[in-house]
C-alpha cells in the first residue's frame, strides 16, 4: 500500500514540476521569407500594450508573442515595417509606440523637458542674484552678539572664583 502511494506523491511532483515547462508560449514558425531580426527591428519600435515602458520585442506575455507573429505575417506579405506600424497605429493608437505620431504634438513631447530646464535655471539665477543683491540684515549688523559685561559683574565673578 505505501509503494501506490509514493508512486502517486512521486507523479504528482512531476506534474508539479513540468507544469511551468509547459506554460511557456511557444512562438510560431515563421515564414520563410522572414526573419527574427526582421520582426525584432518593427517590435523594437513598438511598446507592449500590458506592460508599462517595456519595448514589444523584450516582452514575451502572450498578447505580445501574438503581435509579433502578426508583424512576421505582415512582412511576409509585403508590407514594409513603417506600413506594419501605420497599421498598428491605426488599430490600437499612438501608445503602441511611446510617442506621438502627430509631429506637434511629438514636439511638445519633446521639448517639455528642456523648457522647463531652463525656466528652472532661470528662477534659480534670479533667486540667487537677489540674494547676492542683498546684504546682511541691518538688525543682525547692530546688534551684538553677546552682551559685554560690565565692571561690577566683572569684579563679582572674580570674587566668586578666587
Amino acid at each position: 500500500m505505501m509503494t501506490k502511494c509514493a508512486a502517486s506523491l512521486v507523479i504528482a511532483w512531476l506534474l508539479v514540476c513540468a507544469a511551468p515547462l509547459l506554460a511557456q508560449p511557444v512562438p510560431l514558425p515563421l515564414p520563410d521569407n522572414v526573419t527574427y531580426d526582421d520582426v525584432n527591428a518593427v517590435a523594437g519600435a513598438m511598446y507592449c500594450p500590458e506592460c508599462e515602458n517595456i519595448p514589444l520585442d523584450k516582452c514575451y506575455s502572450a498578447v505580445c508573442t501574438q503581435w509579433k507573429n502578426e508583424i512576421a505575417q505582415q512582412l511576409a506579405q509585403g508590407r514594409t515595417p513603417d506600413a506594419v506600424i501605420d497599421g498598428f497605429v491605426a488599430r490600437f493608437g499612438d501608445q503602441v509606440l511611446g510617442i506621438p505620431q502627430n509631429q506637434t504634438l511629438r514636439d511638445i513631447a519633446l521639448l517639455t523637458p528642456y523648457i522647463l530646464a531652463a525656466v528652472a535655471l532661470l528662477f534659480g539665477g534670479v533667486a540667487v542674484l537677489r540674494w547676492r543683491m542683498t546684504g546682511p540684515d541691518a538688525a543682525s549688523a547692530d546688534t551684538a552678539p553677546f552682551p559685554i559685561p560690565s565692571d561690577a559683574y566683572r569684579q563679582r565673578l572674580e570674587d566668586d572664583l578666587g
